[in-house]
């Protein structure tokens, strides 16, 4: 049998869809799996050693209508599907499985994607963690329950030596993501490294991408003397980054794709969990972990801008809860 599998779009809800991939490995084990990722997230599935074959998609190639038919079209010339599992929950994303004429596309019967999918499935009403919604696709297709699942990766990056970190504990900490109301304010960025300051002497590797690097040098230029601050957002790849995490002994940061790869890696971790849902998309493995929040009247709003435009879920998030969490996952 030869399935294939259209993955998530974002780097966090591709690390959650690992636990699909694993049991799907189960459930088939005799099956070529195979699948659809974006481009520039390609790299990370050498951390998924159930996929045999993979179709890179690039949006800005194939983002159109037509481009998503004959990408489809494409993989049908390629092969010809037996299953085709479409995690994104997007319009697009089901006509790409129905445009590669498989024998069967499953997914979520919402966005009006019903007639392009041979099996469709009512969206979970109850609140659900991401990785069990993926996993409920499973479930229902194959009529089992599904009972003991994890997130974690069976497989590890290669380290890749480029920057020589000392013999200092090493604290990843990530402070941005592509969501505005889960990126850490600078002036609390600023009270954040001087607190993991105050509690250890550890070299701190600032992450991120391209363009989060403006940020992180006004960051650096805050400290007068930011030798024990690295700056390598913009710097590596998705599988050096997580070469970076793996080697690290802390990591720290917002919630968003890093804290899901540490969390997949099996790395203590500090989340500070902004506008997010922590029982929908929080990290799924609870060990080793530390979910720092602040409860306020609006949150979660699970927006990417902050309504009220106080970012008060972030600003708030208690530097003394910080400072212990670092001393019970390192000291």
């Amino acid at each position: 049998m030869k399935v294939l599998v259209r993955l998530p779009n974002w780097l966090g809800d591709l690390v959650m869809s690992y636990a699909f991939m694993e049991q799907l490995q189960r459930l088939l084990p005799d099956a070529q799996i195979d699948v659809v990722v974006k481009k520039n997230l390609a790299g990370l599935l050498d951390l998924f050693p159930m996929v045999r074959q993979v179709y890179e998609f690039d949006k800005k190639e194939n983002g159109s209508i037509k481009g998503l038919y004959q990408f489809g079209n494409h993989i049908r010339q390629m092969q010809q599907y037996d299953l085709f599992f479409v995690l994104p929950d997007s319009f697009s994303s089901a006509l790409m499985a129905f445009a590669s004429r498989s024998k069967q596309h499953i997914g979520y019967a919402n966005e009006a994607r019903s007639f392009l999918l041979t099996k469709s499935y009512a969206f979970p009403k109850e609140k659900i963690h991401r990785c069990r919604k993926y996993i409920r696709l499973l479930e229902l297709y194959f009529q089992t329950e599904i009972k003991d699942i994890s997130n974690r990766f069976s497989a590890t990056p290669k380290y890749l030596a480029s920057v020589d970190f000392g013999s200092k504990p090493q604290i990843v900490l990530n402070l941005q993501s592509v969501a505005a109301s889960r990126s850490m304010p600078l002036s609390k960025s600023i009270e954040i490294i001087k607190t993991i300051r105050n509690s250890i002497n550890a070299s701190i590797i600032l992450s991120g991408l391209e363009k989060d690097q403006a940020f992180m040098k006004q960051l650096c230029e805050h400290f007068e003397n930011p030798d024990y601050l690295i700056d390598l957002s913009g710097k590596t790849s998705l599988m050096e980054f997580a070469s970076l995490l793996y080697q690290s002994d802390l990591v720290i940061g917002v919630d968003s794709g890093p804290a899901h790869l540490a969390n997949a890696l099996g790395l203590s971790s500090i989340v500070f969990l902004g506008a997010g849902d922590v029982e929908e998309t929080g990290p799924f493995e609870q060990d080793n972990l530390v979910v720092l929040k602040v409860s306020l009247p609006c949150s979660p709003c699970i927006s990417n801008t902050c309504h009220l435009e106080t970012l008060d879920c972030l600003h708030k998030i208690s530097l003394i809860e910080l400072s212990d969490a670092i001393q019970k996952l390192l000291l």
